[in-house]
């Protein structure tokens, strides 16, 4: 089920998109779609991938489970991971990338959110998310297979290779880490 591919990454490459991160008024889309393709190869799971694997699982928001590995051979920051796998974040107006909003547009701002016990509602991104419906962002040692509640904001994260990050749009108020495990 799962569909996973390799990005490998030079350090060069880390530097450039460093570089163009600093003149784009966007930080997550840094390097043009042809220049992601161009970079991308098939892996078949976690334990193939010798860099940064990527889940984000949208749950309720009803897009496709992302599962993509970013090779490195260093640590990557979280923002620059997410670049590579062309995968999108949107922060909150008071919290910046402390407080993650949306991935890849979701929920849109046109999206009414139905979860049990609660009234609809449409995120603003304007404050903090409320507790029962929310990104939730974790990082996995995948030699232990453990996965812990992110505790720095996306923009402070740094991943080493063999990390895994994960993100779930958790719709209730008991948060979970991504559904699927990564090792085997």
């Amino acid at each position: 089920m799962s569909r996973a591919r390799t990005i490998p990454i030079s350090a060069s490459f880390v530097a450039g998109l460093i570089l163009l991160a600093g003149c784009s008024a966007n930080p997550s889309s840094t390097t043009s779609d042809a220049a992601r393709q161009a970079s991308a190869a098939e892996a078949t799971s976690s334990t193939e991938c010798a860099g940064v694997w990527l889940q984000v699982d949208f749950d309720i928001l009803g897009a496709t489970l992302i599962e993509t590995c970013v090779d490195a051979a260093a640590p990557l920051e979280a923002l620059t991971v997410l670049d590579a796998a062309a995968v999108t974040i949107t922060g909150t107006a008071d919290y910046g990338l402390d407080v993650v909003c949306r991935v890849n547009g979701l929920p849109a701002a046109d999206q009414s959110l139905k979860i049990p016990g609660h009234e609809s509602y449409r995120e603003t991104c304007a404050t903090m998310t409320p507790e029962f419906g929310y990104w939730s962002v974790w990082v996995e040692d995948r030699a232990t297979g453990e996965w812990d509640y992110a505790s720095v904001g996306i923009d402070d994260l740094t991943l080493a290779p063999g990390e895994s990050l994960g993100f779930t749009f958790t719709s209730g108020t008991h948060t979970e880490p991504p559904a699927e495990p990564l090792t085997e």
